[in-house]
Formats: structure tokens, sequence, C-alpha cells
């Protein structure tokens, strides 16, 4: 069993924990950082997830000169929206958006009425380059949004909202949407290289701090995967390379053939 190269002190630390999300490869679970270390308990590391806290604004301060602002920059999401009323108050935030729509999802060209499916919209030939003005059936009243039908390569047709309602390109509106992959591949990066979604504990504090930590080892993996000119799934691969080589060198068991 491989050690891992942790710090001295007699309480584990978010450090630690992160470098064991970022050695392991398939099982992220407290047990097995227990299971692969003699100096700390199952309990101390989750005494560590359910106790302490890991401060997003730290995360922030790590990875804020890895991005570059633009004034005309603007928030692309994908799936759950989460609700913020008060957001113009909040320093740095625009809403501007763009966001899929569900071929289901209901919508209104009046203010709140006659509710329909995107999909059964009759479409204009200038609004089938514009956009038609709606409202999203449980948005805040009074918030329309402009509703784009785009055809994707594969022959599915895709429905993106925006409330930027000076944008009357449908072309602009598509090569902006399809930015989401990079959301898609972020997601999908978090789960298969830190164990995301392989916290057990119950706690919510604990499953925030397990969240974080992944962000912690992403951003380190993604940094050194770019320094190396590398995938961050290669740099994962390597780890267990590097214990294959250690194994044919110095073998932990071995295998007599008569």
């Amino acid at each position: 069993m491989k050690t891992l190269p942790l710090s001295k002190k007699k309480q584990p630390s978010f450090s630690d924990y992160c470098q064991f999300l970022l050695a392991s490869v398939d099982n992220f679970t407290q047990t097995s950082f227990a299971d692969h270390t003699d100096q700390w308990s199952h309990d101390q590391l989750n005494r560590l997830l359910g106790e302490e806290r890991l401060s997003a604004g730290d995360l922030w301060r790590s990875v804020k000169n890895d991005i570059e602002f633009d004034p005309d920059g603007y928030l692309l999401f994908d799936d759950t929206v989460v609700s913020k009323p008060y957001a113009k108050a909040i320093e740095a935030i625009c809403k501007v958006y763009y966001a899929p729509l569900k071929r289901n999802r209901l919508v209104s060209r009046s203010a709140a009425s006659d509710y329909q499916r995107v999909e059964t919209l009759t479409w204009t030939s200038a609004e089938a380059t514009a956009g038609p003005l709606v409202h999203i059936k449980k948005f805040p009243k009074g918030h329309q949004v402009k509703v784009f039908r785009l055809a994707s390569a594969s022959g599915r047709t895709e429905y993106i909202a925006t409330n930027d309602l000076s944008q009357s390109d449908a072309e602009a509106t598509l090569r902006k949407s399809r930015l989401r992959w990079k959301i898609e591949q972020l997601h999908r990066e978090l789960k298969q290289t830190t164990g995301i979604g392989a916290c057990q504990c119950r706690k919510h504090r604990a499953q925030r701090n397990h969240i974080a930590c992944c962000l912690w080892v992403w951003v380190s993996l993604t940094r050194a995967a770019r320094a190396a000119g590398q995938t961050i799934y290669q740099l994962k691969e390597s780890l267990l390379d590097e214990d294959i080589r250690q194994q044919l060198q110095k073998p932990t068991i071995l295998v007599n053939i008569a």
C-alpha cells in the first residue's frame, strides 16, 4: 500500500485532503484516505470536513489572476440557475446571460398569460433571425427575454434564451451558446478526476468543503496540464503509470513460476 507524502501535523488539513483527491484514481472516500495513511483516522478526516471551513474567497484569490476580464463579458450557464433577486446590488455582477430552453418550456408573448411550449411558437421570417420577445413561466413578472431557434449540425433544434434584448443575430447567439461545452467539460472533468460526487458525508458543511477541495484539485490539475502540454486525464493516468513502474522495480508481491 502506497503511503501519501502528507503533512506532519497531528491533525489533517485541507491541503492533505486535496492531495489525496489528486492522487486517488477510483476511490475518493475518507475510508480509502484513512486506509492509505497510518497518520490519521477516518474520524479525524470526518471532523476536518464537517467542522472546519474552506473559504471560497481563498480559491477565488488563487485563480482570479488566471482569468481574463472583459467589460463586454457575459454570464454563460447551463442547467440549474440559482435565483438572485438582489443580484444588481452585488459588486461585479452583470446579469447578461444565454441559456438553453427545453422544447417543452412554457413561454408567452404577452406579460404572463396564454403560455405555450416554446417549440409550438409561430416564427415570422424576421423573428427567425432577430428572435421574438417572450416571458418564461415562473420568471419574475415583467422579465422578458429573446428566444432564438437554432438548428444544430446533427439536425436537432435548440432554443436559446437571453436577456440581452439588443441581440438580433441568431448566428451570434449560436456561437455564444456553443461555449457551453466548456462548462460541460468542467463538470465531466470534476466528476472523473476529483471524485466530486463521491463524498459520503451527510453534513452540509462537509459536502461544501469536499466540493471546494475538488475545485482546488481541478485548478491544480489544469495548471499542471497546461504547463506539460497534456490533458488532465493524461496527468491522472501518469500517477497510475508511476505506481506500475515502482511495482515492476520493487514488487510488493512476487510471482514465481516453477
